[in-house]
């Protein structure tokens, strides 16, 4: 609901909810419903590639971090298909 109140402040000062925006939010199920519920489904939201790491990071023991970081943040300045074919590949090589 916090989050909800804050967007919806937004737009009370003038924020139009129907100019199309990109947002960038940090990967909370809270603000992404709460970005849906005030601004509509129309605009693009996108995870913010830094949270995105250390979110990886908290999930791995400390001896695979520094190797993980390596391989996960050059992959974000490729292609796109290109970046995206080598974040799965060092998934499947961590699920093993």
């Amino acid at each position: 609901m916090v989050v909800k109140d804050l967007l919806t402040e937004l737009v009370e000062r003038g924020g139009d909810p129907a100019r199309r925006r990109l947002f960038v939010i940090d990967g909370s199920k809270a603000l992404r419903a709460g970005l849906e519920a005030v601004f509509g489904t129309h605009h693009p939201v996108q995870r913010c590639r830094n949270h995105k790491v250390q979110n990886v990071m908290d999930y791995l023991p400390d001896e695979l971090k520094d190797q993980v970081k390596a391989a996960m943040k050059p992959a974000y300045r490729l292609p796109a298909d290109e970046g995206m074919a080598r974040l799965k590949q060092q998934a499947s090589w961590l699920e093993q």
